[in-house]
């Protein structure tokens, strides 16, 4: 159960009134001003406002020694004998303080290769393992043998025997003896009879194994415990660094120590609008003081009373218990409470006289109010109404609520009117949740809220609270399940939304947070707490602004001077590491993976980043890779293709007409470049005959195609696909692959035709390669179905086919197949 401290703040709040003609007097208020706080914690502020300075008197403060607590907990994994350091704050002993620890075995494992029916012998590191007590390994004999058989040896000492049947898979235990006293090193000797592979090696897994520690040693610098295979002792700890030694032979072991820490009341000081009063040392639990306060440091208006504390380094903060009085003139006595979620206000006040124009104003202590969750008011005991909207006004730190428009007319006399307003620190987007279990200020979160209705995009922002800038999780028996459930997106502005997409309106959550922070530097990034602990795991990916934002790491739950990593589960690397300071710091981006945080150092075998350098193919938008290093040189390719196909179709006219246009346009062009001399001539010539070649050349080919339509549409085509897989033309990945696909059977079935030399063997083979070309570019793959030779045979026999092809249609020896049908009007 959530230990709660209650804190009560009776606040003097401001009744403005002002009286109509029939109300001549103006209402008298007297009250008292009370503030108590059980306790105030360092730095804890209230406001409250008077109307008048000088009706001040009474004035008195007294301070009351609270000694707070905390438990702590070092939970560990041992695999050897280790000396555990602990620290212990706070201000005096610490108590309950002891230690649990439970034995169990040590495993591990190890794989070598086994040539069939030969065995071997080999040696490797034992690591942690000191005694093997049992060895379980796997093979195999094939279906086509008679089985086989194994004989283990540990460092020369015989485990034992075991057989493999025929056709069996399955492990098997060596346990006829212990070995003990391995001093670092396993010696393997692994004979086989029989066989236990056919033509493939085996890859034996060794898993060896230990027996539990039967003699757990705890040490402290005043005593010596025998614990066997585990259990408890009771520990005598001092404030500051302590060491409890953990002592055992062999296995592991699973330590657990907890000790309780406490604070005292330290140098409380009290400040009042800018004047000091306190006590010089510790106020012990209960123990009380007076102060010397003086009614002149109260002012008209707004007033403000601070507190602070003399908290330790290390241990819980030091608290206060508060009792601030004074009587005014026109105020009204209000009580306030806080929580970590929220903050109400519940005031009341007796009009002697009828008043109309009448407000309350309700200061928040809190600067971390973001909306006004409920506000509603009575008279004379009668039912609770709802301030609308319209009647009041908050600017972030206070309310001012106009009873009188809310009442719809003047306060009767003798009246009594009672205020009570809750303020959020959380902002509950798309639904509505109550609080019903709170967490006092100062404590660790624990604040249980009911889902009193919910639609698409339901979340909270924990962001405002004072522990926005945690990790935030639920845990729920009725949506959840018995870990944490939900998952919080954090931004780079503090914001944290904390999202239930499994919630059921009526279901209760129980809001708790991490002692880590991951704090994006830009962008957002989702959260979702797979383990809290002392080593949580915990899975991130990028949030809904997108991918590729960095973050920082914040793990609290450290050691001074201990090593922590930040590990990749999902990458099985170590990505960060740092020797905490209070906290450990790790970096990282919001990439999808599982993070651990956890005891550890790095290793020399984690995976590291590649800086090769190589640069893959360009990804162009066409849905394929251009392997030419980008769109320019592909646009220049395939634009010669187009015109070198263009050429060949012409047949030698074209060539001949080429080299005519050239010639003229060279004639032409030197007869008419002036006589420069030199060399600079001679460049300056030469470079004129190569820009009128061209130019007349593009002139000449843009007539002899617009004189052929249909050579004309194929290069037009051409162009436009050289266009779009260049990336020049943009278009959705996968268009032009798609088009090709569809276009080669189509125009290479026109062309035929239109060139009366149709010849199914040729469509089906230009249509096959299309269709395969397109296939390889839509990324399938056709290496388990083809492999190398196959594929030099289909190609060489491709080109042999072509070839012949080629050599048919030029010597007219091509099969023409006439399909019917009408050309012209002649009905042919």
């Amino acid at each position: 159960m959530t230990r709660r401290i209650a804190v009560v703040v009776a606040v003097a709040v401001l009744l403005v009134s002002a009286v109509g003609p029939a109300a001549a007097a103006q209402p008298e208020a007297n009250g008292t001003v009370s503030i108590t706080a059980t306790p105030a914690s360092d730095g804890s502020s209230y406001d409250y406002r008077i109307n008048d300075e000088s009706s001040v008197s009474n004035f008195t403060v007294e301070l009351a020694g609270k000694t707070k607590s905390r438990q702590q907990t070092d939970s560990r994994t041992l695999t050897s004998a280790t000396d555990i350091s602990v620290d212990v704050g706070g201000t005096t002993q610490p108590t309950n303080a002891s230690i649990s620890v439970e034995g169990s075995q040590l495993n591990q494992s190890y794989s070598q290769s086994l040539n069939s029916n030969l065995g071997y012998t080999t040696t490797f590191d034992a690591g942690d393992i000191n005694t093997v007590e049992s060895v379980n390994m796997s093979a195999y004999s094939s279906s086509n043998d008679d089985g086989g058989s194994a004989t283990l040896k540990i460092n020369g000492t015989d485990m034992g025997s075991h057989s493999w049947a025929s056709g069996e898979e399955s492990f098997k235990t060596f346990n006829d003896a212990t070995v003990s006293d391995i001093g670092g090193a396993i010696h393997v000797e692994l004979v086989v009879s029989g066989t236990l592979s056919t033509a493939t090696d085996v890859e034996p897994d060794f898993i060896f194994s230990t027996p539990d520690p039967d003699s757990i040693t705890v040490s402290t610098s005043q005593s010596t415990t025998d614990l066997g295979s585990g259990g408890s002792t009771g520990l005598d700890l001092g404030l500051g660094s302590e060491t409890i030694s953990v002592d055992f032979a062999h296995g592991q072991v699973e330590s657990s120590i907890v000790w309780n820490e406490h604070s005292e009341t330290v140098d409380p000081t009290i400040d009042v609008n800018g004047n000091t009063a306190g006590y010089d040392g510790t106020l012990g639990d209960g123990e009380t003081t007076s102060l010397n306060v003086d009614p002149a440091w109260i002012v008209g208006g707004r007033n403000n009373v601070s507190i602070s504390t003399n908290s330790p380094t290390d241990g819980p903060e030091s608290v206060v218990g508060l009792d601030y009085q004074h009587t005014a003139s026109r105020t009204i006595n209000t009580t306030a409470t806080s929580t970590q979620f929220e903050s109400s206000y519940n005031v009341s006040h007796t009009y002697r006289n009828a008043t109309e124009n009448a407000t309350v104003l309700l200061p928040f202590s809190s600067d971390r109010i973001v909306e006004v969750y409920n506000l509603e008011y009575r008279i004379d005991d009668g039912s609770w109404t709802k301030i609308d909207d319209s009647d009041y006004q908050f600017d972030g730190s206070e309310i001012t609520a106009d009873i009188s428009a809310a009442y719809g007319s003047e306060l009767p006399e003798d009246s009594t009117v009672d205020v009570r307003s809750t303020g959020r620190k959380i902002e509950v987007e798309n639904g509505s949740v109550t609080v019903t279990e709170a967490t006092a200020p100062g404590d660790e979160l624990d604040t249980q809220l009911r889902v009193d209705s919910k639609s698409d995009g339901f979340q909270i922002n924990v962001g405002p609270t004072e522990s926005g800038s945690r990790v935030h999780y639920g845990l729920s028996d009725q949506f959840g399940g018995s870990g944490p459930d939900g998952s919080a997106v954090i931004e780079a502005n503090g914001d944290q939304h904390v999202q239930f997409p499994n919630a059921l309106a009526g279901d209760s959550v129980r809001m708790q947070h991490l002692k880590t922070q991951v704090i994006p530097k830009s962008g957002d990034v989702r959260i979702t707490v797979q383990e809290a602990g002392s080593d949580p795991k915990i899975d991130v990916s990028p949030g809904p602004g997108g991918e590729g934002d960095p973050v920082d790491i914040k793990y609290y739950r450290t050691q001074s001077g201990t090593e922590y990593i930040l590990e990749s589960l999902t990458q099985g690397i170590v990505l960060d590491s740092d020797v905490a300071n209070s906290p450990a710091i790790f970096s990282d981006d919001d990439s999808a993976e599982t993070w651990l945080i956890s005891l550890g150092s790095v290793t020399d075998d984690g995976s590291t980043e590649s800086d090769s350098g190589i640069i893959g193919p360009v990804q162009t938008n066409s849905g394929f890779e251009i392997p030419f290093g980008g769109p320019l040189p592909a646009l220049a390719a395939l634009l010669g293709v187009g015109l070198t196909a263009a050429v060949y179709w012409s047949g030698r006219d074209g060539f001949g007409t080429l080299r005519r246009v050239g010639s003229r346009a060279g004639s032409a062009t030197r007869s008419s470049i002036p006589v420069i001399g030199g060399v600079l001539g001679r460049l300056v010539s030469g470079l004129l005959t190569l820009l009128s070649l061209g130019g007349s050349g593009l002139v000449q080919l843009v007539q002899f195609l617009r004189a052929r339509p249909t050579l004309g549409t194929l290069v037009s085509v051409g162009l436009v696909l050289a266009s779009v897989v260049s990336g020049v033309v943009p278009v959705p990945q996968g268009t032009t692959v798609a088009i090709f696909a569809v276009a080669v059977p189509l125009v290479s079935f026109v062309v035929l035709r239109r060139l009366d030399e149709f010849s199914p063997l040729v469509w089906g083979a230009t249509s096959a390669i299309g269709l395969i070309v397109s296939l390889v570019l839509l990324g399938v793959e056709f290496g388990g179905l083809i492999n190398e030779q196959t594929s030099l045979i289909l190609a060489v026999g491709g080109l042999y086919i072509a070839y012949q092809a080629v050599q048919a249609y030029r010597e007219g020896n091509i099969t023409q197949f006439v399909i019917p049908g009408r050309r012209g009007g002649d009905g042919q």
